[in-house]
């Protein structure tokens, strides 16, 4: 609009040159519609959450200069000027599951605060900071390695920010229990059949043997074809997730290992089919308030509750495919 002497404001000719350029380009059909795509999914991605960029509520504040795509988005916004996009045309992935947003039970300032830190690490969800249950949170080790971050460091401060909002000290357990209320349980925790992985990959494994957990570290392949593996028998210290070398017991299989006066180990054979690769890792963190075992020792990063969920999990995945061979 001008005024009687034809003379424009510039926001107005800012806002029309802009959001006319924008549109063409996205529902072009040449390299500049590929480009304003790949720069929306981009906007998108950095945003770091589960509602879509194009949300007529949302005013995502980058660095001035940083993003044309997200300012010209916001000044569109500010002028009620909506997007939508056609449903038979994939313009544009973000994330849609069953899963519980971090961003919806944290303050929205600390969320808009430590989103590139949040995004640095790949957590947008709950279930990645709990146990299977998701009755408590995961140390800072435990996360990381979970999400195959191989930098961990000490824990940061945003990491012990986001554990005030979400979680309580129970002293009574000894963790840190989450307040956040009907949790299903967590799917994300369930620990991976060990066929599925390469038999030179795996390091610490668990299955039952007589009705008891057994947890073995992988001394030698016997035959990769039959996936069967030779194991060294570990037990937790004091009922804690320190693990330590068996020196015998009666898991020992005596047809590969015969227990002598100068023998004191506890080997097993084990079938890859039935039993569940375990994280662990050598550390001196421990996921309780207090830890009685102190020192850098290794570490279980799984919970007994999550191995026997994950191990019973295996065994009816297992029955269940032994059943249809017959069949």
């Amino acid at each position: 609009m001008h005024t009687g002497y034809k003379i424009f404001h510039i926001y107005d000719r800012q806002l029309q040159l802009h959001t006319k350029s924008w549109l063409e380009h996205i529902n072009g059909n040449n390299i500049n519609n590929k480009i304003a795509r790949t720069r929306l999914q981009h906007l998108q991605n950095h945003f770091w959450s589960i509602n879509k960029i194009l949300d007529p509520d949302i005013i995502y504040k980058t660095k001035r200069g940083h993003n044309l795509t997200n300012e010209i988005l916001n000044l569109m916004k500010l002028n009620n000027l909506s997007i939508t996009l056609p449903e038979n045309q994939n313009i544009l992935e973000y994330p849609q599951t069953s899963l519980t947003p971090i961003e919806k039970y944290v303050p929205t300032t600390w969320y808009n605060k430590n989103r590139s830190n949040l995004r640095n690490r790949k957590l947008l969800y709950i279930e990645q900071l709990t146990n299977y249950t998701q009755s408590k949170l995961l140390n800072w080790i435990q996360v990381n390695t979970y999400e195959n971050n191989p930098k961990q460091g000490k824990i940061p401060k945003w990491f012990t920010e986001l554990s005030n909002h979400i979680t309580t000290p129970d002293i009574y357990s000894n963790h840190y229990k989450i307040t956040i209320p009907n949790l299903p349980i967590n799917k994300l925790k369930t620990l991976p059949n060990s066929s599925t992985i390469k038999p030179n990959k795996i390091q610490y494994i668990a299955t039952e043997i007589n009705n008891q957990t057994y947890i073995g570290k992988k001394k030698a392949i016997i035959n990769s074809n039959n996936q069967q593996i030779k194991t060294q028998h570990y037990i937790p210290i004091s009922s804690d997730s320190p693990i330590t070398k068996c020196t015998g017991c009666h898991l020992n299989n005596q047809n590969i290992n015969p227990q002598t006066t100068h023998n004191h180990t506890c080997i097993q054979q084990i079938n890859t089919n039935t039993s569940i690769l375990v994280p662990t890792t050598y550390t001196t963190q421990s996921s309780k308030i207090h830890s009685f075992i102190t020192g850098r020792q290794n570490r279980l990063l799984a919970s007994p509750n999550t191995i026997q969920q994950s191990l019973q999990a295996t065994k009816h995945k297992f029955s269940k495919q032994q059943n249809t061979q017959i069949l």
